[in-house]
């Protein structure tokens, strides 16, 4: 790596160091009450390679302005190599995130948000009792907690293996795609579609209607988009 490598790769960790502090400040605020902190570190997290990416962009328009990446187009650079500071920088982060998310004190099943089973009540002699909250309810109007049970035909929630499913794709290939020639517009319309898609995934995974492996399958827009990218650059 040479200086401007260097310079840009301290621009996107700069960059994206402030835009996971206003995340994780906007976490803290939005989030429910019942959230604990291992649940906020798993979310932002999971945002740090779109941080990485806005991070890089930024870094990249900074550059732009400038005339420096004009200047290496001019001397043949394509625009991964002159963007090779801003990849790296995401590889780094992405990288992270991931060792973060599969730490033990990080509650990665906050990012698959599941609705919670409707109450099973049923008579038990003078007692009615719920068997997968674990609460029974004694015929004076008192409750006792009991051993909950796990519904049938359902495994252990999404964990970190499952997260990084989903996130270890977008870790990889949102540093390519963010130095790759692209016109604003179509930019704009993959991203929306990849972080659409994502979400809708995350609900269909905790929802158990959909395989946790189809998590990969939210990177495929970017992918799409960056491999036309390389494949006009190889044309032109």
């Amino acid at each position: 790596m040479h200086a401007f490598d260097r310079w840009l790769g301290r621009q996107t960790l700069g960059f994206t160091a402030a835009a996971t502090a206003l995340a994780a400040g906007v976490v803290m605020l939005t989030d429910e009450a019942g959230s604990s902190a291992g649940m906020r570190v798993a979310r932002v997290a999971a945002l740090a390679p779109g941080l990485a990416a806005l991070g890089g962009c930024v870094a990249l328009s900074q550059a732009s302005s400038r005339g420096e990446l004009r200047a290496l187009a001019a001397l043949g650079a394509n625009p991964w190599r002159a963007g090779w500071g801003v990849s790296v920088a995401g590889w780094l982060i992405g990288a992270a995130a991931a060792l973060v998310l599969c730490t033990t004190w990080v509650d990665a099943s906050a990012l698959f948000p599941a609705v919670p089973a409707s109450a099973t009540w049923a008579a038990d002699g003078a007692t009615f009792i719920e068997p997968f909250a674990g609460v029974r309810v004694l015929p004076e109007g008192s409750f006792r907690a009991l051993e909950a049970v796990r519904p049938r035909g359902r495994g252990g929630g999404p964990g970190p293996v499952d997260a990084l499913l989903g996130l270890a794709p977008l870790a990889a290939i949102l540093p390519v795609w963010v130095v790759a020639p692209l016109a604003s517009r179509g930019r704009a319309a993959v991203a929306a579609l990849t972080g659409a898609l994502l979400i809708l995934l995350l609900h269909l995974v905790a929802g158990g209607q959909v395989p946790r492996i189809v998590l990969v399958l939210a990177s495929a827009p970017l992918a799409v988009q960056a491999t036309s990218a390389v494949l006009a650059t190889r044309r032109h």
